[in-house]
């Protein structure tokens, strides 16, 4: 290293580490002994450095900027300052990519819109629906496009563009894999990003598990929603989100669950959202992940959509997916993880028997036989219930 930061600590007297002298050389034994290609330890590592020490973080950051301007260093602690809430930090990652390769400009960028993070924070999950739940949603994807044209829900051309629908980086929920496989189009952000977007009442938010926002962001939230917008938030969001947002609506019961499955023993007949997400013969139930958070309602404005008395039982609320009007814009909150939702039904049962019963066209269709009812059911509900949401919206402002 050079005279900016060696392991006798900065020759800078202007800056005061926040603490000891010892614990930033720990700190920076950690980052330096770590692998540039577990970008998710190098994350943690970085973070731990920058909530430390923010002026030694910078120090450090430059001193690579000066010897190796291309390291995986850079790209994940500019990502790290660039989407922080320290306008300093902003301001000083921006200073410094003028001055780097495009190469690292374009792999700071990979980063922030969660090329890396996709790679490595979320590898076992994508593994765990790959083998089986991922062509399903695929197969049966098309089938719940078919139903929301018959039933006039949605056009038959003119679908979403990349900005009506912005998604924000989750580490533990995927909601956009779910819009994949509706093949509506979004635009992913990290939290901080999306609050500062020009967000207009014609679109639609989703905040991935666990959302994370700074108090300004809770605020453009609330914005958002009282001028017309939409939110969508998922599992620990409703304490992180929704409940800062809007406190007066509902919040965490305090009660964790267990990595579970609950049936649903309700869904609200009379709105607009739950229409056809029921599928005949096929009992929908809901996955919950460990540590997932149940609602509890506070105000007569949150109408529940979906409830499960077995949920009630162990784990004190039986609410599964409320929604409520604030302002002019709408919200919707979902237990646990959207993409880890499950049907259980009549596992013998075959996909093309429940399309029969959907009245859909079975014609051309053999990859069904592929499929179980109760799989096919699992995609069904959850691919109709989000399309319901995204599209009724659209229509509410004429889009």
């Amino acid at each position: 290293m050079n005279e900016n930061i060696t392991s006798q600590g900065t020759t800078d007297r202007n800056i005061k580490p926040q603490v000891s002298r010892d614990r930033v050389e720990h700190l920076l034994g950690q980052i330096l002994g770590t692998r540039s290609r577990d970008l998710e330890t190098l994350e943690i590592n970085h973070w731990d450095l920058l909530t430390a020490s923010p002026d030694d973080y910078k120090r450090f950051l430059a001193f690579f900027a000066d010897t190796e301007p291309t390291s995986p260093h850079l790209s994940v602690g500019l990502a790290l300052l660039a989407t922080g809430a320290d306008l300093k930090g902003r301001q000083f990652a921006r200073q410094l990519l003028q001055k780097l390769p495009l190469k690292t400009l374009a792999d700071t960028v990979d980063y922030i819109q969660g090329w890396y993070r996709d790679r490595t924070h979320t590898l076992r999950e994508r593994r765990r629906f790959s083998g089986s739940m991922a062509q399903v949603y695929s197969e049966t994807a098309p089938l719940v496009r078919e139903a929301l044209e018959r039933e006039g829900i949605a056009p038959a051309s003119g679908d979403f563009t990349g900005g009506e629908i912005v998604v924000t980086l989750g580490q533990y929920d995927k909601v956009q894999q779910v819009l994949d496989a509706l093949g509506l189009a979004y635009r992913i952000v990290p939290c901080q990003v999306a609050v500062t977007l020009p967000l207009r009442a014609d679109q639609v938010l989703i905040v991935n598990c666990p959302g994370s926002f700074d108090l300004e962001g809770i605020e453009v939230i609330h914005r958002f929603v009282i001028n017309g917008g939409t939110l969508i938030t998922t599992d620990w969001a409703l304490q992180t989100t929704l409940h800062l947002a809007f406190p007066d609506t509902c919040q965490w019961n305090s009660r964790q669950t267990k990595d579970d499955v609950v049936p649903v023993s309700w869904v609200n007949p009379d709105s607009i959202y739950t229409q056809g997400v029921e599928v005949p013969e096929q009992v929908i139930s809901w996955w919950l992940e460990s540590v997932s958070y149940p609602i509890q309602i506070l105000s007569d404005r949150v109408q529940v959509l979906m409830r499960s008395e077995e949920m009630g039982k162990r784990y004190g609320s039986d609410p599964l997916v409320v929604a409520f009007n604030y302002g002019e814009g709408m919200v919707f909150h979902l237990t646990s993880h959207y993409y880890l939702q499950r049907s259980q039904g009549n596992k013998s049962s075959k996909a093309s028997e429940v399309v029969s019963s959907l009245g859909i066209d079975l014609s051309d269709r053999h990859s069904l036989d592929r499929i179980s009812g109760e799989q096919f059911a699992a995609a069904y509900s959850s691919l109709r219930l989000l399309a319901n949401i995204l599209y009724e919206r659209r229509r509410a402002y004429g889009v």
